[in-house]
């Protein structure tokens, strides 16, 4: 977390682990590559938010997963279960926080993003044609059909926290 101002309450942590994957046979993942991919994409949330949020009596996670760890796709098994264990992590700090820090999770589909192009593979054009077979298992009114752009890395563990003030805070239980 670099060029973030501290103020002195956290009220949203926005946690959005792991990595951008294309696709690999399961069979064919060497044990290195999986190690990496389990390690990098349930990098724990740091302690300290959580103590800060339990300490001022109140704060938000959002747990971000992936459309894929409710509906699997080929050849990205092991990467949907790490998107799996997210919604598992973020119902239990629901429950075991409930009294003062909530927990919410977002569950994405595909997005007209830097990522579909990498999923599709290099000099493979986005066409209607090649995307088609990426969107065989997502229900069309859950596809976003935006050009969304950020600069936001595609691989990499990121945990973004959110300090902010507004009309005092998030109301306390």
């Amino acid at each position: 977390m670099h060029n973030t101002y501290f103020a002195p309450n956290l009220d949203v942590v926005v946690n959005n682990p792991g990595i951008n994957m294309t696709g690999k046979d399961t069979h064919t993942m060497d044990e290195a590559f999986f190690d990496w991919l389990i390690n990098k994409s349930q990098e724990r949330l740091p302690q300290h938010h959580r103590r800060m949020m339990l300490k001022q009596k109140s704060g938000v996670f959002i747990h971000v997963s992936l459309v894929g760890a409710l509906r699997p796709k080929l050849k990205i098994a092991y990467y949907c279960a790490t998107k799996a264990v997210i919604i598992a992590i973020s119902k239990s700090i629901a429950i075991e926080y409930a009294l003062y820090v909530h927990s919410v999770m977002i569950v994405p589909s595909m997005g007209n993003t830097g990522m579909m192009q990498l999923n599709l593979g290099p000099g493979v054009e986005a066409t209607p044609e090649n995307i088609a077979p990426m969107l065989t298992n997502i229900p069309a009114r859950a596809i976003l059909t935006s050009n969304i752009k950020t600069d936001w890395p595609t691989d990499g563990s990121r945990v973004r926290a959110i300090r902010c003030r507004v009309h005092g805070g998030l109301p306390r239980e």
